[in-house]
């Protein structure tokens, strides 16, 4: 019953079932699952002596004279007697509707506003006393997301109706035992209509914990399956000393440290898993080539996947730059001339280390002996695709790599089984990237200075959310900045445009040309986001940041600042929402990847930062990772009982649930 569409239900007919696809309920379960917004509690009556003008009251009262507004008006006007005092009720825009509701002396339940100054209760909600509806009338009322064609009342009615089917347990027995949990049906009942406080904080806890459960298990079933007996056997080649001196600069401390948790892994018996996180431009991707290097030098291929085509040339060609002639590489993405060739010399074991984008993952590309996989920017790829690269190996190291720095709350989740290295400093000589936000107020002197840097021999980057105007949205399109720039005191500078609807070819010669100084400024979208790396260029400016998250934010801001050069990040921004303003405020106060990717948690929650679903992590549609952090380490600790004990077929219904959600 539960797995039936919700037009079994009664007065479900096609134009309610069509609304509420489109929120996402489609399923008679998917309805009880459909938690409310927020709550009203109708128990508060109204005292004329001590009243809220901007609160909702009830009153009963008998209704003593219906007025008529004539012919012209559409609004409905009572006249009732409450607590031997006459007041107005109001109804605007419906009075066809309202006047065959009510009959002089009948008494009603009214809920609404209450306005001292013309004496009446505007646009209440009612119903009759001796109505068998008037015992639902008070209480605490659940509030749903709506959307057109869908009414309050049609939900709470219709998750009523649900909620008479039997609702089987989705625990085993031991699990709600131990952590004293109610029943699935009522916590179901007690969230939508919850009996008491203590009631709700209870069905909360249960449903929280349940999604919390279902995420650890998730996690650790995945991690389970690409468990390996066998570890790929790397020793400690002194020849790779060599390739470090080649380096034509020093590594930083920080740089070594990790170098050496990395090599130290490798080096022992049990196969590596770790995740490399460091900030924007500190130097992550020269550690991740050093350990390439070393499961070369040990007879094994290692190869790094990384998720755009501009970012995947990049890498490859800094890699040849730097160590190029002493191994055989390739370059590997979608556009790839000569594929077939270089499937052949993969097979054979003669290209020793690949670099490429998705194209890596193909079903007909065999490595010879896949020793070492480095994933760039690893929130990009879901968990499907990492582990078909991985298996392309009998049993690979694996080194993940972020530029977002993981909160510790959701490093807890996401990489409990990974041991993590962070490289904390940034390379020496580097100055703090001076951030600004901008309006139109002050956007003169943003030119000038850009002016300014142009002819000082440095570059600019201009990032747009959007690369053509749209009626649907009213912000700068990329198309509209070229234009304007082409017109303003820069046009006298060469710019050029970047964005994900050219071809590969042509994106990676625009990035050439401003690789190679040919190019003053870059008009783009967040195809230059991650990864690129121009020490010349100076100046970012964001357009529409109220559009971005802080981490993107981050991530664009550190495409300057690579260089002993002062660099620049404007945030130009109209809106004046809370949030954005927060935002701003936490750019211009700190460059700290860390200290912003814990703002962008408590702001917009976790999927905005590392790409949850990547992962295969569900969304959670009452638990958050930040705020119910105790919740999540009992349900983790839950989690990890049942996978010791073997009760994983006791929760087979919480896993497949999982499993079927996400298709891993």
């Amino acid at each position: 019953m539960l797995k039936d569409r919700i037009s079994k239900l009664k007065g479900y007919g096609p134009k309610k079932e069509k609304s509420l696809n489109r929120l996402g309920v489609v399923t008679i379960e998917d309805l009880i699952e459909y938690y409310p917004r927020g709550y009203e509690n109708r128990d508060n009556p109204l005292d004329m002596d001590n009243f809220d003008s901007d609160k909702k009251y009830y009153i009963q009262a008998r209704v003593e004279k219906i007025l008529d507004n004539g012919p012209y008006s559409n609004n409905f006007k009572l006249r009732v007697k409450w607590n031997n005092r006459i007041i107005n009720v109001m109804f605007f825009n419906n009075k066809k509707y309202y006047v065959n509701k009510f009959s002089i002396g009948d008494e009603y339940f009214f809920y609404g506003k209450f306005s001292r100054e013309y004496n009446q209760m505007i646009h209440p909600e009612f119903v009759k006393c001796d109505d068998k509806k008037a015992a639902d009338f008070f209480g605490i009322l659940p509030l749903y997301p709506l959307t057109e064609g869908i009414s309050n009342n049609d939900v709470i009615k219709g998750v009523k109706q649900a909620l008479d089917n039997i609702v089987p347990e989705s625990l085993p027995k031991g699990t709600i035992e131990r952590n004293r949990l109610l029943d699935r049906k009522e916590a179901l009942k007690n969230i939508h209509f919850p009996k008491s406080p203590q009631q709700f904080k209870a069905a909360k806890y249960r449903i929280i914990f349940e999604e919390f459960l279902r995420l650890h298990m998730g996690l650790m079933l995945i991690n389970k399956s690409s468990d390996v007996k066998e570890a790929t056997e790397f020793q400690y080649i002194q020849e790779i000393d060599k390739y470090i001196d080649m380096l034509p600069f020093q590594l930083t401390d920080s740089q070594m440290k990790v170098k050496e948790e990395i090599f130290s892994d490798m080096c022992s018996l049990k196969s590596m898993n770790r995740l490399l996180q460091g900030d924007v431009g500190s130097g992550k991707t020269i550690v991740a080539f050093l350990s390439m290097i070393l499961s070369v030098l040990n007879g094994y291929q290692a190869v790094m996947m990384v998720p755009t085509e501009v970012l995947a040339v990049q890498h490859y060609e800094s890699f040849m730059e730097l160590f190029g002639k002493s191994f055989e590489v390739a370059l590997l993405t979608s556009s790839s001339k000569k594929k077939k060739q270089i499937y052949e010399e993969i097979k054979r074991g003669e290209i020793k280390i690949v670099i490429g984008t998705h194209a890596l993952i193909q079903d007909d590309l065999e490595f010879h002996n896949l020793g070492y996989v480095v994933t760039d920017e690893q929130h990009r790829f879901g968990v499907k695709q990492r582990k078909n690269l991985v298996e392309k190996g009998r049993a690979p190291d694996i080194l993940i790599m972020s530029a977002t720095p993981i909160p510790r709350t959701l490093s807890l989740v996401l990489y409990s089984d990974v041991d993590i290295s962070t490289i904390d400093t940034l390379p020496k000589g580097r100055k703090k990237i001076v951030t600004s936000y901008v309006n139109n107020k002050n956007l003169e002197n943003m030119y000038k200075l850009i002016y300014d840097q142009i002819r000082f021999g440095r570059q600019c980057y201009f990032v747009y959310p959007l690369i053509e105007d749209s009626e649907l949205v009213d912000m700068k399109s990329l198309e509209q900045g070229y234009k304007e720039l082409k017109e303003s005191i820069l046009k006298e500078f060469n710019i050029e445009m970047l964005h994900g609807k050219m071809k590969n070819d042509e994106k990676t010669e625009v990035m050439g040309r401003f690789s190679r100084k040919e190019t003053d400024i870059l008009v783009s979208t967040t195809v230059i986001e991650v990864g690129v790396n121009v020490p010349n260029a100076t100046v970012m400016v964001i357009e529409n940041t109220d559009r971005f998250g802080l981490a993107q934010l981050h991530q664009l801001r550190g495409r300057v600042g690579r260089s002993e050069f002062q660099s620049y990040c404007f945030l130009l921004s109209e809106s004046s929402s809370k949030i954005s303003k927060e935002r701003i405020k936490t750019m211009v106060n700190t460059n700290d990847g860390f200290v912003i990717a814990q703002k962008d948690l408590e702001l917009r929650g976790p999927g905005d930062i590392v790409g949850l679903r990547q992962h295969g992590v569900p969304d959670m549609k009452m638990g958050d990772l930040f705020k119910h952090r105790e919740i999540l380490l009992k349900a983790k600790e839950e989690a990890e009982y049942v996978m010791e004990n073997n009760e994983v077929g006791d929760l087979s219904g919480v896993v497949d649930k999982f499993y079927q959600e996400f298709s891993i």
